[in-house]
């Protein structure tokens, strides 16, 4: 009789052992050249592919280290759950933007001559995290292989629409010429994003790696009164992006 059975306890099957391991993930966030794909042609955003955990270390490192690709955090992201545990890792930036404006106010006319005037005044505001967020949740088959479902965000800041007009009055140029001067510029700007999604679920052995592409910016509105944004962190700017994302068998404590 095995010890455990003379003790009176039943030893768990190593099977339902690990089923029972926790899974963690490793995440890299790149932005990455415009036109670079990991599959040429993936016009969608979603899995680029699954690389062994020798190939998926030798791919991250040689990104790192190429011109035009920028890891958006000092170092990859980790984390663990349980199995079936819900798990977020993001690397965000809370965006506050204008939703509403109250309108201009005339100042006084004298001699048909508009005098002063206040610009459109936003009143209300709301906010949005820009850059990127990856949901995920895993777990350890019975067969040895990981099961996860990966829920990946990014959402960018192109820039603004400007639904405003000057106001203009008349006043006198060189010569004493009429001329228009305009009294203020009344911008009202209101703020065009880009998101990009990933929802998969993939079974992958333990370590390795899950690429994701397909995440280029979308065109910039044609708009004429559309002003792109010159500025902003890596993360939140409407840039192309990839991600590394490496599954495994997190160690027992």
């Amino acid at each position: 009789m095995a010890p455990d059975a003379r003790m009176g306890l039943v030893k768990e099957p190593m099977a339902r052992q690990a089923v029972k391991s926790q899974v963690a993930v490793k995440a890299y966030f790149y932005t990455a050249p415009d036109g670079f794909e990991f599959v040429k042609g993936q016009a969608q955003p979603g899995v680029a592919g699954i690389y062994t955990a020798q190939v998926g270390e030798e791919l991250a490192t040689s990104l790192s280290r190429r011109k035009g690709f920028e890891l958006l955090q000092d170092k990859p992201l980790v984390s663990s759950a349980k199995p079936g545990e819900k798990r977020e890792m993001n690397v965000t930036r809370e965006f506050i933007y204008p939703t509403e404006y109250k309108p201009a106010v005339l100042g006084k006319v004298v001699d048909g001559e508009l005098q002063s005037a206040i610009p459109a005044t936003p009143i209300s505001f709301e906010k949005k995290d820009l850059g990127v967020e990856l949901g995920y949740r895993a777990k350890r088959l019975e067969n040895g292989k990981i099961e996860v479902e990966l829920d990946l965000q990014k959402g960018s800041f192109l820039g603004f629409v400007n639904y405003g007009t000057p106001i203009k009055t008349k006043g006198k140029g060189a010569f004493g010429r009429e001329v228009e001067v305009a009294l203020t510029e009344n911008r009202i700007e209101m703020p065009v994003f880009d998101v990009k999604k990933v929802n998969c679920q993939v079974e992958v052995n333990d370590g390795d790696f899950i690429a994701i592409g397909g995440m280029m910016p979308g065109e910039k509105p044609k708009d004429a009164r559309f002003k792109p944004w010159k500025g902003g962190s890596p993360e939140s700017i409407g840039k192309n992006f990839v991600a590394l994302i490496q599954v495994k068998v997190a160690p027992s404590d």
